[in-house]
């Protein structure tokens, strides 16, 4: 297992756990969600999803 299989699978788990979020109180879903899209960025190396692109979606967060 390398490095970049771990963030995928990090980056999943936080955007499920986002979505359960969204519609559960008492976790915060849109942040978590963000996470998730953070760290496929990051697994990605940044080559699908530039910075702009998540700057974009920190500010909407």
């Amino acid at each position: 297992m390398g490095l970049s299989f771990i963030l995928y699978l990090l980056a999943v788990i936080f955007v499920l756990i986002g979505i359960a979020g969204i519609i559960l109180p008492a976790l915060p879903g849109i942040p978590l969600v963000f996470i998730g899209l953070l760290l496929a960025a990051w697994a990605d190396g940044f080559a699908h999803v530039g910075w702009p692109t998540l700057v974009a979606l920190g500010v909407l967060t």
